[in-house]
């Protein structure tokens, strides 16, 4: 959140070149904890989330195959009576028996927010169906 902020700030060149690349570095760690952070609040701090690792819980919305890859849409559960939103994702590796409609559990990192709507697009590092 940190060097999102710095990032984002008015704060001189060589300063914002630094932070972008220990973002990048941070981004790149295998070894990450995943926080579950209410969507709502990422969608309303965008610029502050790039990079950060969530752990959310939601329902496959649609499923698209290329080679050996999956790039999922999620329907996020809401927290507090609000509702979830639906965010990107892109699994580097199939995970099999994984069906539209099926419940998930998904931890990984918010690379970037995409489209007209600004959606969040998340590499996942695991994606558990629940029961």
């Amino acid at each position: 959140l940190i060097l999102n902020g710095l990032y984002n700030s008015n704060v001189n060149f060589v300063v914002k070149e630094k932070v972008a690349f220990l973002i990048k570095f941070v981004t790149d760690l295998e070894d990450r904890e995943f926080a579950a952070v209410p969507y709502g609040e990422v969608e309303k701090n965008r610029y502050r989330y790039r990079g950060f690792a969530v752990r959310w819980m939601g329902k496959v919305v649609r499923i698209r195959e290329r080679d050996e890859s999956q790039l999922l849409t999620v329907r996020l559960d809401g927290t507090e009576g609000k509702p979830g939103g639906e965010i990107d994702v892109y699994s580097p590796k199939i995970v099999t028996g994984l069906s539209a409609g099926m419940a998930v559990i998904l931890e990984g990192v918010i690379m970037d927010f995409i489209g007209g709507n600004k959606r969040a697009y998340v590499v996942s590092r695991n994606i558990r169906k629940v029961k």
